[in-house]
């Protein structure tokens, strides 16, 4: 698949991921988490899915950034319902 990432996908996933981090992480640092996540998912998935998969991969890696900075871990639910690590 040739590469398909518009600028645009990136820098509104960055926009939206900025406003709920917001005195979590700087605007740059988020940026720099969407654009590795962008670079990843380029030629992986198909060019529609690239908005919602972008946002949740780098969702996902600034929810880790902030839990180790906090030196907490978020608790996600295993097919048992039990709570494990994440």
């Amino acid at each position: 698949m040739p590469n398909q990432t518009s600028p645009a996908v990136p820098a509104q996933v960055s926009e939206r991921l900025a406003e709920e981090f917001t005195g979590q992480l700087s605007a740059a640092a988020i940026d720099t988490i969407v654009h590795a996540a962008a670079r990843d998912l380029e030629g992986q998935i198909v060019p529609e899915a690239l908005d919602e998969m972008l946002h949740r991969l780098a969702r996902f890696r600034l929810v880790r950034l902030v839990d180790a900075t906090r030196g907490t871990q978020n608790r996600l639910p295993s097919s048992s319902g039990q709570p494990q690590t994440a």
